[in-house]
């Protein structure tokens, strides 16, 4: 993922992946980025939303209150537009 992106759906997909490939062979998942915030905070919402079953906004929540950096605040519209597009396509 980039560091001043936002995932694509491709990237999002492909780590829904890891984390299913994990669970069902009873591997832990340890996800990081250079300050651990931003592209992680992603991949713990995609994780809250996916297999947890939150909402994109009390995933979001989370990631606001964890902390993440106050200029990806742009990311979010645009990754909530992915991850309900991806959520289409996993789940029809």
């Amino acid at each position: 993922m980039s560091n001043f992106f936002p995932p694509t759906e491709s990237e999002m997909l492909a780590l829904l992946h890891l984390f299913a490939e994990g669970m069902k062979n009873n591997i832990k998942t340890y996800m990081h980025c250079h300050s651990g915030v931003d592209r992680t905070g992603i991949g713990a919402v995609l994780h809250r939303v996916f297999y947890e079953a939150w909402t994109i906004e009390r995933a979001f929540e989370e990631w606001d209150r964890e902390g993440r950096h106050w200029w990806f605040v742009w990311w979010k519209p645009i990754v909530a537009g992915r991850i309900k597009r991806v959520i289409r396509k996993l789940r029809p």
